[in-house]
């Protein structure tokens, strides 16, 4: 149990994550464990509803509400989804099959490379994962000039725009779809080809803007359990 909890210090944590796949989870294995032997249970099976209101009422999308700042595990984020940059060959097969029909039928495709939590990206770039994604969406795009590149990984999103290292929360999502929007109205350049965009995050003025986050649809949730109960 120490063994699979801990990577020795003469094996990397990237190399035991590929080789002991319970490695990478083992925060939320340690979390459930030490629930058990307390007589709690890690099940999130009661915020389902909440989320199936929230994808609804969003038409699919899931707002999260703005929070404190959260507390970033980065060794967690980047051994779970950053540590090394090596694309499975099936997807990278349909992506290329994607591509190739849009631009048999004229169409742009617009590639977004969301933001993630400052102290992850950091990390991204420290260990060479940043440089190497960077390189493989570079190759993508000189096959498949008609992709417009929409890059925010580097647009100055603070730390108080994620709820965690990846997800950004209400503000950060108004941020994020007011440049996106910006990008997308302007087509006064009169070209799409090869071209890659650094977004500049948005105002979050438009915060007033009626969406229900994911605690607003808990709390609609007992709201209406509390009505049928009467």
């Amino acid at each position: 149990m120490s063994w699979a909890m801990r990577a020795p210090d003469f094996l990397p944590s990237t190399i035991l994550a590929s080789v002991l796949t319970t490695y990478k989870e083992r925060h939320e294995l340690r979390a459930a464990i030490m629930a058990a032997i307390r007589g709690k249970s890690t099940s999130r099976r009661e915020e389902i509803p909440r989320y199936r209101r929230n994808w609804k009422l969003n038409e699919g999308a899931q707002l999260f509400a703005e929070s404190p700042l959260p507390e970033i595990d980065v060794e967690h984020w980047n051994t779970t989804l950053y540590s090394k940059w090596a694309p499975h060959p099936v997807n990278v097969a349909y992506l290329d099959r994607f591509l190739a029909l849009a631009r048999s039928r004229n169409i742009t495709v617009y590639w977004l490379l969301p933001p993630i939590h400052p102290s992850v990206q950091e990390l991204t770039e420290e260990t060479g994962y940043d440089e190497e994604y960077t390189r493989f969406v570079r190759e993508t795009q000189a096959r498949f000039p008609g992709t417009v590149v929409l890059d925010a990984r580097h647009s100055g999103f603070s730390a108080d725009d994620f709820t965690d290292g990846v997800h950004v929360d209400r503000r950060g999502a108004m941020r994020l779809s007011i440049a996106l929007a910006d990008v997308l109205a302007d087509r006064s350049d009169g070209g799409t080809e090869g071209r890659w965009v650094s977004l500049e995050p948005g105002e979050a003025g438009a915060l007033d803007v009626p969406l229900e986050d994911v605690i607003q649809s808990a709390l609609a949730i007992k709201a209406l359990e509390a009505q049928t109960r009467r």
